[in-house]
């Protein structure tokens, strides 16, 4: 079962990756500007508006990614907090998740936060 939900997870990962990656090609491509996030280049609210967007987007890259590498440690899939293995459902839901649900709702009430989860 840990296999089968880590190669789904992975496929997941990877097809997100390449998602977010045509989607910020795509924007560049519909503005005409190489770095579509220079100011002197998009109209104030345009620009911010982008700005904004593609910050969000390279910052879910960013913790994709990580969680890609993270794919073969033989923790991954195991809650930072307990140490119980998260379950499989919870992995596919939320394949960048570093808890199992109890423990990520105690870290909620507390108000901490795991690793990112940016979405």
């Amino acid at each position: 079962m840990r296999e089968e939900t880590i190669a789904v997870v992975r496929r997941r990962l990877k097809q997100e990756i390449r998602d977010l990656r045509e989607a910020l090609d795509r924007w560049r491509g519909l503005q005409g500007v190489e770095d579509a996030g220079d100011p002197e280049q998009l109209p104030d609210v345009e620009g911010m508006t982008y700005r904004s967007w593609k910050q969000r987007t390279e910052a879910r890259l960013q913790v994709l990614r990580a969680t890609l590498e993270r794919l073969d440690d033989e923790d991954f899939g195991y809650c930072d907090d307990c140490g119980n293995e998260i379950p499989a459902a919870r992995l596919l839901a939320v394949p960048t998740t570093t808890c199992c649900v109890h423990c990520m709702s105690a870290r909620e009430e507390r108000g901490v936060q795991a690793r990112p989860m940016v979405f």
